[in-house]
């Protein structure tokens, strides 16, 4: 190797360590700033965003609650119909699938929504389908039992959080055409805001037959490449409630501030007290009085 082959080694080597600094950077520091790499920290922001951070925004922040439901009631401002059929011709009459399965859709419809809001709040959601097959939550569904009940097999759709619904086994066999999928999840049936109350709850596990999940922007299909609507602009959130918050504060330490007096050696409390038209003992609520 002659110095000019060693010149572009050196060369490619240093930007190489460069990338690798800027990525460790990014990584820890949660910014690619390289003259300010504690940018985050400074300005009070989360290195990494848990659902915790996106579901107290969405509860607790008028801008990130009204950014969430504005999207999902103008997407579901009307229940949509669901006919059978060629999607390219308008369907002139209902059949008895069409019937049967609006019936059934028309009480799923308020659940199905709820889901979706929970989506866009954290990086996924999940609607549990509790069927009557006498099986529990974590045994494949009966689709003998199912089959022959049809859309009466269906109790109820429960819509869920991020929080809630996690999985727990995955199929580790890489001969597998169905590798990496998700094998059971683990429910908790205790709401998000940790409110006490006296409906029971439980953890259980659950088998994916009984469970839809709603990932949006997973486009890979895995759960957690799902991303929060509320991810982009938490920093402008967060900017926003230290703002107002820093107003409200400033307000009240003005409005509640006490004034302190200092007096000389010299000065005549009585002369003060006879200026005043008090005695001695009455001198204090005499001028916080003047203060006033």
């Amino acid at each position: 190797m002659n110095e000019s082959e060693m010149n572009k080694q050196f060369a490619a080597n240093a930007s190489l360590d460069r990338d690798r600094m800027r990525y460790v950077n990014a990584l820890f520091n949660g910014t690619s700033n390289t003259k300010r790499q504690r940018l985050y920290q400074e300005f009070g922001y989360p290195l990494n965003l848990t659902f915790d951070d996106f579901f107290r925004a969405y509860s607790r922040n008028a801008i990130a609650n009204a950014a969430v439901n504005r999207m999902v009631d103008g997407c579901w401002e009307d229940f949509p119909d669901v006919y059978e059929g060629d999607q390219t011709k308008d369907a002139t009459r209902q059949t008895e699938w069409d019937k049967r399965v609006n019936k059934l859709l028309k009480r799923c419809w308020k659940q199905i929504k709820g889901a979706d809001k929970r989506n866009l709040v954290g990086r996924y959601s999940a609607l549990l389908i509790q069927i009557k097959d006498n099986r529990t939550w974590d045994k494949p569904v009966d689709k003998v039992i199912t089959a022959r009940q049809k859309e009466k097999a269906l109790v109820k759709l429960i819509p869920v959080w991020e929080a809630q619904i996690e999985p727990v086994t995955y199929n580790e066999d890489q001969s597998s055409e169905n590798y990496g999928d998700i094998t059971m999840y683990s429910f908790t049936e205790i709401p998000v805001q940790q409110q006490a109350g006296g409906q029971p709850g439980r953890i259980i596990n659950v088998h994916p037959d009984r469970v839809i999940i709603l990932a949006e922007g997973s486009d890979d299909g895995r759960l957690y490449s799902g991303e929060s609507m509320l991810a982009a602009g938490f920093h402008k959130i967060m900017d926003s409630e230290k703002v107002s918050g820093g107003a409200a504060e400033g307000f009240f330490k003005n409005a509640s501030r006490q004034l302190n007096f200092n007096f000389s050696a010299k000065t005549n409390f009585s002369a003060l007290a006879k200026a005043l038209g008090v005695s001695e003992s009455q001198l204090s609520e005499a001028l916080d009085g003047q203060v006033r």
